[in-house]
């Protein structure tokens, strides 16, 4: 019998930022926090937070920008992860929001995290020449399980 080679499977859970509100306008030169309930980003860290149910280690982060109204000009956003707000996990300089789907997958982490512990992503605005308008924010994070 031949034996198949497969990869190893990870043991994890996956959290989610679900999309919520009317949408977003964003405004110019902007940190916003996109919180793990469905409502619109808060220019305050903390306030709603998507909490880690189990200790382990991140090991990748996807987020979408849906854009149902105005795309926006193609300056570039900064989207990081957030933990407790006070760790930085940088994921892109270059997240634009000038299409109807702007999809960013980022693999390769390995950032631990505690019971309690909350995330939520960071979304810094540049100046743009045309804002977006009407934008739902959503993402998952996989947690692998020591």
């Amino acid at each position: 019998m031949n034996a198949l080679a497969y990869p190893p499977r990870l043991a994890g859970y996956t959290l989610a930022w679900v999309p919520g509100g009317a949408g977003h306008s964003p405004a110019d030169a902007t940190t916003y926090y996109i919180r793990g309930l469905p409502s619109s980003p808060s220019t305050s860290s903390g306030d709603i937070r998507l909490l880690v149910p189990r200790a382990g280690t991140i090991r990748n982060v996807s987020f979408e920008a849906l854009v149902s109204g105005t795309a926006a000009s193609t300056e570039n956003a900064t989207l990081d992860l957030y933990i407790n707000s006070a760790t930085v996990v940088a994921l892109s300089t270059t997240v634009a929001l000038n299409t109807v789907h702007n999809v960013y997958h980022f693999s390769g982490l390995s950032q631990a995290v505690a019971i309690g512990d909350y995330l939520e992503l960071r979304l810094t605005t540049p100046t743009w020449a045309t804002n977006p308008t009407t934008v739902f924010y959503m993402g998952q994070c996989f947690i692998e399980l020591p």
